[in-house]
């Protein structure tokens, strides 16, 4: 392991490691240290570094060998807003200036928008989707009513709902969630604003009330949530569950 107990000195050695000539180094090293904002603080000692400044010596580390592809996983996670943009900044820079292709992991889907070219959905090991950010929200294919029933709803009367729902010629897609540890649904439709109405016509007869209802246009987080399913991954009650499982079997049936 590379002792860096002196940002300067590290890289010194991070370079020995990738056989770049004395030279060739210490030019680099002034290049990366200047790209991530660290020059004035090289003869420091990076214990006395804030978590933001050692996220940037992460990636000058990385780019003392000019690699022609970058792999970053979670550069931002634990920032505050203020050094995650700066961050930001500089992956970019990297991109425009050294034309370095980037792979980087995130959790944050609006750090994903700002600063990725194409965007992976992975769930449980598997890649679930893969689209540049516009398309990614695109395919969702129109706005989004995303609802939820009260707790005294008869499951079999939400199940009815549900089906009834997804009868609809204005409801493209159905499909549950759970959000904020809140079991929900979410509805994909053209413009929200004139199928609202009739979201509200199709239920009426039936004996059920809605607890929450939001209209919204859709961002990354609910294209996130409408592949996966899910935001948090918590155990559903079993009356979740049944209701969930009765409804996915009956649309394999249909």
């Amino acid at each position: 392991m590379v002792n860096l107990k002196k940002l300067f000195q590290g890289c010194v050695r991070l370079g020995a490691i990738y056989n770049l000539p004395a030279e060739v180094r210490k030019k680099r090293i002034a290049e990366v240290l200047k790209l991530v904002g660290l020059e004035e603080r090289s003869g420091d000692l990076v214990e006395t570094y804030s978590g933001g400044m050692r996220k940037r010596l992460d990636i000058a580390a990385g780019l003392i060998h000019r690699p022609r592809i970058l792999f970053l996983d979670e550069p931002t996670l634990g920032l505050d807003i203020q050094t995650r943009r700066e961050i930001w900044r500089y992956i970019a820079r990297l991109r425009e200036e050294e034309g370095i292709t980037i792979f980087l992991t995130t959790h944050y889907m609006d750090e994903a928008d700002q600063i990725c070219d194409h965007i992976g959905i992975i769930d449980h090991g598997r890649l679930i989707i893969i689209d540049t950010p516009a398309n990614l929200k695109k395919s969702l294919g129109g706005d989004l009513i995303i609802f939820s029933f009260t707790p005294e709803t008869p499951p079999d009367a939400a199940l009815r709902a549900l089906e009834k729902l997804q009868e609809q010629p204005f409801i493209k897609k159905l499909s549950p969630l759970i959000k904020d540890q809140e079991k929900s649904f979410v509805a994909v439709t053209g413009s929200g604003e004139e199928t609202l109405p009739l979201f509200f016509t199709a239920l009426e007869g039936l004996d059920v009330k809605i607890g929450k209802i939001t209209l919204k246009v859709p961002s990354l987080d609910d294209v996130f949530l409408y592949y996966t399913g899910r935001e948090l991954r918590e155990e559903r009650s079993s009356k979740e569950k049944s209701i969930q499982e009765r409804f996915t079997m009956r649309r394999l049936r249909s």
